[in-house]
């Protein structure tokens, strides 16, 4: 199983901070961006090794199943 942040929604992060830097903001008024969305991945073979069993809710809710 993995669990990270959206590498998308940071580039766009990153692409608001250089439009504002550029902009002539400075970077003490900038505010602490934090990742709102995350990717879950789950690897099915894996699961039949480390537990016996993983709730389909888990299943449902992943990004990617690998099988």
């Amino acid at each position: 199983m993995s669990y990270s942040v959206d590498y998308d929604e940071i580039s766009l992060g990153v692409a608001t901070y250089v439009d504002r830097l550029l902009r002539g903001a400075k970077v003490s008024e900038l505010p602490t961006q934090y990742s709102t969305k995350f990717h879950v991945v789950i690897n099915l073979k894996a699961r039949e090794c480390v537990w016996s069993s993983l709730p389909t809710s888990m299943l449902v809710r992943a990004d990617e199943v690998i099988e």
